[in-house]
């Protein structure tokens, strides 16, 4: 899919390359990715998103979606989103609006889902990439959690 080819284009570039005028930084795809008006329909499990995207496009004709590794589009996502931000940190910023559907996807599973979720959600802690200070503790998640479920 596209948001693979995005991710691998990023993953390869040097720093030099991004320095150049006029070149898409990592920290700017995201920006792209977060504020997009399907972003947190992607990011989470919703139903009905699943149903829409059996009938778009990028669906083959015997059902099984186009994404590379057999990855969902929802993991394919986040990984994007995850190169992103461990490339270009410093121009990452993620809204409290945008943390919430992110934590909203999380599960605290062991799956491969909630493994990718989790390293997010650790690199924009450690790197403050949110606007609002946004502790990872069990009373901000818990405040977080009731405010955009």
């Amino acid at each position: 899919g596209c948001l693979k080819i995005i991710r691998v284009i990023l993953s390869q570039s040097s720093e030099d390359m991004f320095a150049t005028e006029g070149t898409i930084r990592p920290g700017q795809v995201h920006a792209m990715a977060i504020s997009h008006s399907a972003f947190g329909l992607a990011i989470s499990k919703k139903e009905e998103f699943s149903t829409r995207l059996k009938s778009s496009p990028i669906s083959r004709s015997d059902g099984e979606s186009q994404f590379c590794e057999g990855l969902s589009q929802q993991q394919e996502l986040i990984r994007l989103l995850l190169c992103c931000v461990s490339l270009d940190a410093s121009h990452v910023k993620i809204s409290t609006d945008a943390w919430g559907s992110v934590l909203s996807a999380y599960d605290a599973s062991t799956s491969v889902t909630d493994g990718l979720l989790r390293r997010l959600l650790f690199l924009y802690d450690a790197n403050k990439c949110c606007e609002s200070e946004i502790l990872l503790c069990d009373y901000q998640w818990g405040a977080m959690c009731k405010k955009h479920s």
